[in-house]
């Protein structure tokens, strides 16, 4: 194996680990927003389980700032 496969091959784990934290940011805000929008229902609490669930996730891969967890969070806590 050459330098230039294993540079190819880091900078296809980097891209993989970005599409991941892209779409855990996304599936997160559409949570929220779903949770959101249907507030007061059955529907609306299993949303926020679900967007608190992600935000859990989204810690793990770093995929938000301390500041857009803590508004997500207080988002939720006001549902």
């Amino acid at each position: 194996m050459e330098i230039g496969d294993l540079k190819e091959m880091i900078r296809h784990t980097h891209e993989q680990e970005n599409e991941r934290k892209i779409a855990i940011q996304a599936d997160t805000l559409n949570a929220v927003v779903l949770a959101l929008k249907c507030r007061g229902t059955d529907h609306g609490k299993r949303m926020k389980g679900v967007a608190q669930g992600l935000l859990q996730a989204s810690k793990v891969y770093s995929c938000f700032t301390k500041q857009e967890q803590n508004a997500i969070e207080n988002i939720l806590d006001r549902i």
